[in-house]
């Protein structure tokens, strides 16, 4: 996978050293740009964590992906102790004072870290709509507003499906 992107581009399952060799003739990537990581079954998560300029945590709300190309299509929310767990121990041994994501993937009953990102995650609407305004929360935080530090719940098994259209009309039709 690229070692600077966006989403899942440029991510590629390598199976033999040819298939690695073909990646470049049809990436836009020198093999510097590239690193190499194990491939883990299992399910995967994307989790936002919510964190307080103080540190204080508001809330993590795990989603497992169901259907993921470049960002999450469909997803569920999860209430997983697990994956509370490994969040906590992020957050207790970086110790960011804002908003976090993590993605992950849980095999055979462990959690495996793929990447963590110091923003709001993309699935950052269904975080809203399962009751966990984490960008209202953080604007709150950051101007001193949320004085009484208190966890926030979210509904647990609220999917969502996102998908994108377009509509094509001639201007002299618009009005």
């Amino acid at each position: 996978k690229p070692i600077r992107g966006r989403g899942s581009r440029g991510v590629s399952v390598i199976e033999s050293r040819k298939a690695y060799d073909d990646y470049f003739s049809v990436q836009p990537y020198k093999r510097s740009q590239v690193m190499l990581q194990e491939y883990i079954g299992g399910k995967e998560y994307t989790v936002s964590a919510v964190v307080g300029s103080g540190g204080f945590m508001y809330s993590i709300v795990p989603k497992r992906i169901i259907k993921k190309r470049g960002i999450t299509y469909l997803s569920v929310t999860e209430k997983n102790p697990l994956i509370d767990e490994v969040v906590k121990k992020i957050e207790s041994n970086f110790k960011p004072n804002g908003p976090f994501n993590v993605q992950l993937k849980i095999f055979r009953g462990r959690p495996y870290i793929l990447e963590v990102n110091p923003r709001f995650s993309t699935t950052l609407v269904h975080t809203i709509a399962a009751g966990v305004n984490e960008v209202d929360c953080i604007i709150r935080d950051f101007l001193g507003m949320n004085t009484n530090e208190k966890r926030l719940s979210f509904k647990n098994k609220l999917t969502m499906i996102r998908y994108l259209t377009q509509y094509y009309v001639m201007e002299s039709k618009l009005k």
